[in-house]
């Protein structure tokens, strides 16, 4: 898998970070390994940093994602999700994957730096290097494994 997920809850935050080959299989398991995590998203951050990431999905694969999202929708309402990504390609894939989320009561934003994201989810400025360090830590990663488990990650 070429993700990790991890929990922060004294934030009510999820860190994501994406790296390599992503195609809609990765990108599905990211929204419903991100959507196990709680049973209610109300007041919960998601920083999805994609910076890394060599997006293989198709225009009709943008929208079957959309549609994973919209299935997990009860879940994800009032979750605010923000995508980290440097390039032109990256920024239009993420533009775009938020843009065909039917009918889901979520917040949406892609940003250039984690420190961004930070802002815009609304956590302290205290944090914001631990949540960078975290990020920049994970950008070389070849395989990390998806954990679900509070505040732990396993590589």
């Amino acid at each position: 898998m070429p993700y990790s997920i991890h929990v922060v809850p004294d934030l009510s935050c999820i860190l994501v970070n994406m790296h390599g080959d992503v195609d809609l299989s990765d990108a599905s398991g990211v929204v419903l390994g991100v959507a196990d995590v709680y049973p209610s998203f109300v007041g919960v951050s998601v920083i999805c940093d994609v910076r890394k990431v060599n997006v293989k999905l198709s225009f009709p694969e943008i929208f079957e994602l959309g549609r994973v999202f919209f299935s997990q929708r009860t879940r994800l309402t009032g979750v605010k999700w923000a995508m980290i990504s440097t390039t032109p390609l990256e920024y239009a894939a993420a533009r775009a994957a938020g843009l065909v989320v039917p009918d889901v009561a979520f917040q949406y934003n892609v940003v250039k730096t984690s420190e961004e994201a930070c802002q815009w989810a609304g956590i302290p400025q205290r944090r914001w290097r631990e949540i960078a360090q975290w990020s920049d830590s994970r950008l070389d990663l070849s395989g990390a494994v998806d954990s679900r488990t509070p505040g732990t990650t396993h590589e």
